[in-house]
């Protein structure tokens, strides 16, 4: 069960939802905690780490669906053809979205990359002290072209959320060996599709307001990524505790060393009662002929008796 959910895929899920989790503390991270001079290296690790872990955890799951979607919906002819699952091809799909996502980053970090700007408010004058003047600063991570990059990075995910759900629709009701869990990975790729496509233009929105723009990103953040690892791998586990998954497998083996060996012997057994009833066989034939022969009497007048045939009956055993 565990191995023909594609476990290395699953691996790459936990690592992409550890990346997706670990991008919450720079999220959380602001001039008042860190100097001015580290706020850029936060800003690039923010959208790494956002990139990257999306990359992994939702790149293997649409791998999984992809290929369930292109082997079992093709004609009878090519279905037969591509239906032995190679694995490598899976790892290369995630490979390619992986590089994808590095390279557009990479561009981006290098053309034009991201910086701490200052956004101000009005002044406002504080209760019962009419000589101080407050100026609310807000400090954002930014580019001369932030809305291209975004436009570009939002796009090319979107579609790839957009896909996924169209093919979790598309393989719901498929059952296949090969990967056992491809239903909860629609479910899923569904619950990660929603909570994005909120989230990215509310988080645009009320970027001005930087607790409800945190608060916002970070639990679509932690729910997406819980809900995800709940989905895949408390299944697993439940099966492993339950049904003691492990136990059962070497039981299986054991029970089929057994039976390979009863039925070895058996066929020893069967052998060894046919090659008796061959000898007895065998052995009368020649008495018969021994006792036709001895009743001649020009045999027996030139051999002496039937007995002299007696050594060439042979001997089994």
């Amino acid at each position: 069960y565990i191995q023909n959910s594609q476990p290395y895929l699953n691996n790459m899920t936990a690592v992409g939802c550890t990346l997706a989790l670990a991008a919450v503390f720079p999220l959380g991270l602001d001039g008042y905690h860190i100097h001015q001079w580290h706020f850029p290296l936060v800003c690039q690790a923010r959208v790494w780490l956002l990139g990257l872990g999306f990359s992994l955890a939702y790149g293997s799951m649409f791998t999984k669906i992809w290929w369930v979607h292109t082997v079992f919906t093709k004609k009878d002819d090519k279905k037969e053809k591509r239906k032995h699952l190679e694995p490598w091809k899976l790892y290369a799909t995630v490979g390619v979205l992986l590089i994808i996502d590095v390279l557009t980053l990479a561009v981006w970090q290098i053309v034009d990359p991201l910086h701490r700007t200052i956004e101000e408010f009005s002044k406002e004058a504080p209760a019962g002290d009419q000589g101080v003047l407050i100026l609310p600063q807000l400090e954002h991570c930014s580019s001369d072209k932030m809305n291209t990059w975004l436009g570009i990075v939002y796009g090319y995910k979107g579609l790839l959320l957009l896909l996924g759900i169209f093919l979790a629709y598309e393989t719901k009701s498929i059952s296949t060996e090969k990967i056992n869990d491809h239903r909860a990975v629609g479910m899923a790729i569904y619950n990660v599709a929603v909570l994005c496509m909120i989230t990215a233009p509310v988080t645009m929105i009320v970027s001005s307001q930087q607790d409800a723009a945190f608060a916002f990103a970070s639990l679509a953040v932690v729910f997406s990524v819980y809900i995800t690892l709940v989905v895949l791998f408390v299944p697993k586990m439940r099966r492993l505790i339950t049904r003691g998954e492990w136990q059962s497998e070497q039981q299986d083996t054991m029970k089929t060393g057994s039976s390979t060996n009863n039925n070895d012997e058996e066929k020893s057994r069967q052998l060894e009662k046919e090659n008796r009833e061959l000898e007895k066989i065998i052995v009368e034939v020649c008495l018969t002929c021994v006792a036709a022969l001895s009743g001649s009497s020009s045999f027996t007048r030139g051999l002496g008796t039937g007995e002299a045939f007696f050594p060439l009956v042979p001997t089994f055993g």
